[in-house]
């Protein structure tokens, strides 16, 4: 809703499936990406729908901030229109082990060139580690 406008209200038909960019990161991420493999993920940004394709093509060395890395090579074609409408496809770089890091996105738009980086990351602990390292719960009554 703008200021000063009165408020509206819009129904989409949606994917139940669809993601929103930010997760289809984390949707690429937990992928084999072994080169050769395309993935059709559906998008919903709020707006619109459009099914997202990505294809890993190669495996390659990047020097990045963090220092020369392996990373897989994704192309990725998108559906945006208007400012954030593509010249040409998306890059994206992860890197090539277990965790497959975004470390690298180039992007041309209609409103200018995109590169981002990833300058730090800070290892996480998984679940399964963070249960573990947790006391036992006493059982109930005693």
């Amino acid at each position: 809703q703008s200021e000063g406008r009165p408020e509206s209200e819009e129904q989409h038909d949606i994917d139940p499936a669809a993601l929103d960019m930010a997760a289809v990161v984390f949707s690429l991420r937990n992928r084999p990406m072994t080169v050769g493999d395309v993935y059709e993920v559906p998008i919903f940004t709020g707006v619109k729908s459009f099914t997202l394709r990505a294809t890993v093509e190669a495996t390659q060395q990047l020097a990045t901030r963090l220092g020369e890395r392996e990373v897989k090579r994704v192309r990725v074609i998108t559906d945006f229109t208007g400012k954030l409408a593509a010249k040409r496809d998306i890059v994206a770089y992860f890197t090539a082990d277990d965790r497959h890091l975004p470390v690298r996105i180039e992007a041309e738009l209609v409103l200018g060139t995109v590169v981002g980086e990833l300058t730090e990351y800070q290892e996480g602990r998984r679940v399964a580690d963070r249960a573990a390292a947790e006391p036992a719960a006493e059982p109930a009554g005693g």
